[in-house]
């Protein structure tokens, strides 16, 4: 017989459900919004027939909304923003390849943020048409269905395996 493992706590992230912030855990400043809309507008800037990412009506309240999703990349971001202020417009996309290139765990949350923004901003996702994510939950039937065509079989072959979360 096995012994049932305490619950984790709170503070433990839980891998297969891991806990998403709602809302970023501090607002950028004035002085970082205004660098992060020049980094935007160095990576996306206007096309003909597409508007720059700098130029989003929402701008700030999708970048709210991205980084509390990207919030294990809130410092990094942040550092990104502070090295990257005193660049010179027309010399910011330069910039901006070279981190990509020497620092690409610094660039990627940088650019993803921005990307993140212009794809889920109303104008682009109106112009691309491209669907806002949404929970699409299984229903109870479909639940069966998948339990009927033996997925958990293996599983439940193999026995239980019960794992005893880090001490602190």
């Amino acid at each position: 017989m096995t012994q049932p493992t305490t619950v984790a706590t709170p503070s433990l992230q839980r891998l297969s459900a891991p806990t998403v912030r709602k809302t970023a855990r501090r607002k950028l400043t004035d002085a970082e919004m205004q660098n992060l809309r020049r980094i935007a507008a160095a990576l996306i800037p206007e096309a003909p027939g597409h508007i720059a990412a700098d130029r989003i009506g929402t701008f700030e309240d999708l970048v709210d909304e991205a980084l509390a999703v990207l919030d294990p990349h809130f410092d990094t971001i942040a550092v990104a923003l502070e090295s990257l202020q005193d660049v010179a417009d027309e010399e910011l996309f330069t910039s901006l390849k070279a981190l990509d290139t020497t620092s690409p765990e610094t660039f990627y949350p940088l650019s993803l943020l921005v990307v993140g923004v212009y794809l889920y901003s109303p104008e682009v996702e109106a112009k691309l048409q491209y669907p806002h994510p949404h929970r699409n939950p299984a229903g109870a039937m479909d639940a069966a269905d998948e339990i009927e065509s033996g997925i958990l079989d293996p599983v439940i072959e193999r026995g239980p395996i019960f794992v005893a979360p880090p001490a602190k």
